[in-house]
């Protein structure tokens, strides 16, 4: 779709399976049955992984993250080909179509986060002691470009199973309910600082997942409150807005534009965009659904500098942010 004007460029008949990603030199890795890069112009096939396809020998797992031309993913090697568990994680180069290292992960590897020079990947494991479930999260930081195991922990507590983000210095930030927590993971696995929405217990808000850009975490939480601290756990400005909510309300999703100068917040009610640099709300949008009776839905987004593209139910818009 062209951005200013919202005419269709081109359609793919391709089923995606995960959130297509943008790669360097003008391409779109699509997860679907095989792992597609098309052509962001003209929809034609740049590449096509039969190597790692859904059904064959080594299938792809997931994408764990995408930076330049490099794509990192998972897959699930044959029994007796592989250390451990068979699950292993490719660097590859999709502009050059080639490999460029490979190494085993723990079983369950889903998330993936890159630093400046790192790929810290983890894993989530449950088991049982004494009667009670007792969550542990394997991490392994890989050199992005060598694929070197620079350090690997395994972590009882908060970490697993939470949502986090990586700040550029390899430093973790985690929500897990009402409570964010700083790691510096070299230094081991006590957090290094925490911070909670407060209220009563029971009735304190849930954060939603943290998004680092830059020097700052933003984090929003289900009464539509913004949250922005830095890698140290200090608090650098909170947005709140006047609104009632319940404990089992999802959290927003949260939006940086690429310029890094506004927050978008999105649910089924609304978007909120706020100013990064001291989460004043500068606009807040909502579309009239068609037929009335309900919600028209939890909302999706993708920012520029100058836009943000919202898909709202069977409506796109394009809304400026200048």
């Amino acid at each position: 779709m062209e951005l200013r004007s919202g005419k269709q460029v081109w359609q793919s008949r391709i089923r995606a399976s995960g959130q297509p990603r943008m790669v360097e030199g003008g391409s779109v890795l699509i997860p679907a049955g095989d792992m597609i890069a098309l052509n962001a112009r003209t929809g034609a096939v740049r590449w096509r992984s039969k190597k790692f396809r859904k059904g064959g020998a080594s299938p792809y797992v997931s994408v764990l993250a995408v930076d330049g031309s490099t794509a990192w993913f998972t897959i699930k090697e044959p029994a007796g080909d592989a250390p451990g568990s068979g699950w292993t994680v490719v660097a590859y180069d999709v502009a050059e179509s080639s490999e460029l290292w490979r190494r085993p992960v723990p079983a369950g590897t889903t998330g993936g986060h890159l630093s400046k020079d790192l790929l810290v990947v983890t894993a989530s494991k449950n088991s049982s002691s004494a009667g009670k479930e007792v969550r542990s999260a394997a991490l392994v930081a890989f050199d992005r470009r060598t694929g070197d195991v620079r350090w690997r922990r395994d972590h009882a507590g908060p970490v697993a199973g939470s949502m986090m983000a990586t700040f550029g210095d390899g430093r973790l930030v985690t929500a897990e309910g009402p409570v964010l927590r700083g790691y510096a993971m070299e230094k081991g696995d006590k957090p290094q600082w925490r911070l909670e929405t407060g209220g009563e217990e029971g009735q304190r808000p849930q954060f939603g997942p943290p998004l680092v850009h830059g020097e700052s975490a933003f984090i929003t939480d289900v009464s539509q409150a913004v949250h922005a601290v830095d890698a140290e756990g200090r608090v650098k400005w909170r947005s709140p807005l006047d609104r009632a909510w319940t404990a089992t309300e999802r959290p927003p999703d949260t939006l940086i534009n690429s310029s890094g100068q506004l927050v978008l917040s999105l649910d089924e009610a609304e978007v909120i965009a706020r100013d990064a640099r001291n989460g004043s709300v500068l606009w807040r949008f909502l579309d009239t659904p068609r037929r009335t009776g309900g919600p028209t839905g939890w909302r999706r987004a993708a920012a520029t500098d100058d836009l943000a593209v919202v898909v709202s139910r069977n409506s796109v818009y394009a809304l400026p942010l200048d």
